[in-house]
């Protein structure tokens, strides 16, 4: 690259010197040569014959900034001669990495009337100038309507994009092209350049601010850096509208577009990798970290161990959407920033575990046998230990039934619930147990085989057995007006069924069962009412017994006549109320009615008996009676010991009382 230094002379001394150019630094990133003696190699340095011009060479692959420094000398002394200040040439090296000189048919996409060809140089009659009649190089442009001015009222904006442009490795990136533009001040038309580094976001980087009236190619220049350094899909627009209804200019002409900017060092990511047991990443390797160019697209694998296998990949790599596809083994992930993924491996097996507990949630049932049930595969199964718990190991992503086997017991969750698809973790199921009952039921009839017994108390050994007992309070029963019951009992329940009423005895009293796997009906019991006795003595006031006294109890109580010694024994029912009454003639009685009211224990009760006709007291009439009325014949006075009986109230023993007495003698 020739590089002119140039300097200007005050003409002093006089006459003026010849200026001799002095090289004072060297480049850093390149090289100086003199045209006239060749490669310059320190400094300070003449160019040679008053030459007045270098050659710089730029390293080799090498973009950026570099700089060098001059003076120039008149041959005089100061102050009016001599070395002038020194002077920095400052040189900017780029790359270009794209560039559209529009000979060909570029491919950008486009709307409205954007178009790629040779312009008419048509349009621009009223407002502004026409377009060109060619490009600024060669004879073709991308213009918005190439055949004249562009049109009223358009809304939205109207487009032409490039391609995507990788600048990976570029910074300090910069669009340069030739513009020929018409467009009306801001106010009514509109004319835009964007940027965009992902094809969706844009970034507006210029728009007209007021009228533009090209009538010869420019060359445009803007810093895109801020969206374009190191991008690797960097697409650039321009925009032609919104228009309003009036005036109306030739729009855009565009030709010899380029990108150019700084090569740099490609930017380096690390990849981490991470692995779960059962497993490591193969590619490119555990841990890391592992180097990668920006945009670079990287192998990674997941191999499992024996009886494990890779699930998917996680991590910030994922997170990003960098991973072509996280459920696979075998992927790639896009390197434009650093990232980790983590394998993630899972055994082959999961198990089944849980509870099966009584309906207290409590109370572990012991010794079932649980099975993993699916088709064509084996079943699988465990026993439950002292505390209910069991445990099934089955294979990853295993679907089938989990079911409980146990004689007598019904089990929740249902068929439907424990039911497991594709199993691809450790899985908890608690199970609830039942075990089941069984009624056993009949009625409990009278002894004449036709009344029902209400009430009668139906039990049931052990409480009908340990279920029944502690979660059915007993499986008694008391019978109902139809004399009717039901009573409650586990599975396999043993023991016997007992009725009880206070008022009856039952043939049978109690009924025997072994290992109970059904209902059990007509199981029916007879029923006699319990019946009390009222006893006693009935005697005279001599203590002398009197027989043949009828003893009588109403309500449906029985009747007895005394016995030689003065004995007598009526019956009655349970809970019986009533009277019992004795009788016989000429004897009158001491509390002749004894009252009683619900009879449930036997009643001893005594009556004195009196009978004016006995005199001598003997429990009979006869002679020792007639003595002691002749003993007393014809005597008068309430001292009698005996004798009156004629109800005369004379007080004397006389014709009239033995006359009364002899009637009943002879009874």
């Amino acid at each position: 690259m020739p590089i002119l230094l140039a300097a200007a002379d005050d003409d002093l001394p006089d006459p003026p010197g010849v200026l001799n150019y002095i090289i004072t630094s060297l480049p850093s990133q390149g090289s100086l040569s003199d045209p006239g003696a060749g490669g310059i190699s320190g400094v300070p340095y003449t160019l040679a014959g008053n030459g007045d011009q270098v050659v710089y060479t730029p390293d080799l692959e090498y973009t950026g900034p570099d700089s060098f420094q001059f003076k120039a000398n008149d041959g005089g002394l100061p102050p009016d001669g001599g070395d002038s200040n020194t002077a920095t040439v400052s040189i900017s090296i780029v790359s270009s990495l794209y560039f559209a000189n529009m000979d060909t048919d570029p491919g950008w996409s486009a709307t409205g009337q954007w178009q790629y060809g040779v312009p008419k140089g048509r349009g621009g009659g009223a407002h502004g100038n026409p377009d060109p009649d060619s490009g600024y190089t060669g004879s073709k442009v991308i213009g918005y309507n190439l055949s004249g001015d562009y049109s009223n009222n358009i809304d939205p904006t109207e487009w032409t994009t490039t391609p995507a442009i990788d600048c990976t490795a570029m910074i300090n990136i910069t669009l340069s092209f030739y513009r020929w533009l018409n467009v009306e001040m801001a106010d009514y038309d509109h004319a835009y350049i964007e940027v965009s580094n992902d094809g969706s976001t844009w970034n507006t980087i210029w728009e007209n601010s007021a009228e533009i009236t090209d009538s010869s190619w420019t060359r445009q220049t803007y810093d895109i850096s801020a969206f374009a350094d190191a991008q690797p899909t960097v697409y650039i627009r321009w925009g032609m509208g919104t228009t309003d209804e009036s005036w109306r200019y030739s729009g855009w002409n565009i030709d010899d577009v380029e990108i150019t900017g700084y090569i740099t060092t490609i930017p380096q990511h690390t990849l981490t990798t991470l692995s779960t047991a059962g497993g490591s990443v193969t590619t490119p390797g555990e841990s890391g970290p592992y180097n990668y160019d920006h945009g670079a697209v990287a192998d990674i694998v997941a191999t499992p161990d024996a009886d494990y296998h890779f699930v998917n990949w996680t991590g910030s790599g994922v997170t990003a959407g960098k991973v072509a596809d996280p459920n696979a083994a075998d992927t790639t992930i896009m390197m434009d920033d650093s990232y980790s993924v983590q394998a993630n491996f899972v055994a082959d097996t999961h198990v089944i575990s849980g509870y099966l507990l009584e309906p207290d949630d409590t109370t572990g049932i012991a010794g079932v046998l649980i099975e993993a049930i699916a088709p064509a595969i084996p079943d699988v199964n465990d026993i439950t230990d002292p505390n209910g718990y069991y445990e099934l190991t089955v294979d990853y992503g295993w679907s089938g039934i989990v079911e409980p086997n146990e004689v007598g017991y019904i089990f929740e969750p249902n068929e439907t619930d424990r039911t497991l698809t594709n199993v691809t973790g450790d899985t908890v199921l608690d199970l609830t147990g039942y075990l089941e009952a069984f009624i056993i039921s009949g009625t409990i009839l009278e002894d004449d085989g036709a009344t029902p017994i209400e009430g009668v108390t139906v039990t049931p050994e052990n409480g009908g057995g340990y279920y029944t007992a502690k979660y059915d309070g007993g499986g008694w029963d008391v019978t109902d007006p139809n004399g009717y019951y039901e009573v409650l009992v586990d599975y396999d329940w043993s023991g016997k069924v007992a009725v009880t009423h206070n008022a009856y005895v039952f043939d049978p009293n109690e009924i025997g069962y072994s290992n109970v796997a059904a209902n059990i009906a007509d199981q029916d019991y007879a029923g006699t009412m319990l019946t009390y006795t009222i006893s006693g003595y009935i005697r005279n006031s001599a203590a002398a017994p009197i027989p043949d006294v009828l003893v009588e109890a109403d309500n449906g109580g029985t009747s007895d006549t005394t016995d030689p010694n003065g004995y007598y024994e009526v019956w009655v029912d349970y809970g019986w109320s009533g009277t019992v009454t004795p009788g016989k003639t000429h004897y009158t009685f001491v509390d002749p009615n004894n009252v009683y009211t619900n009879v449930i224990v036997n009643k001893v009760d005594d009556y004195t008996a009196t009978n004016i006709y006995d005199i001598d007291l003997d429990a009979s009439i006869g002679f020792g009676d007639v003595k002691i009325i002749s003993n007393n014949w014809l005597l008068v006075g309430v001292g009698l010991s005996g004798g009156d009986i004629y109800n005369d109230e004379d007080d004397i023993v006389n014709i009239l009382d033995f006359a009364c007495f002899a009637g009943v003698w002879g009874d």
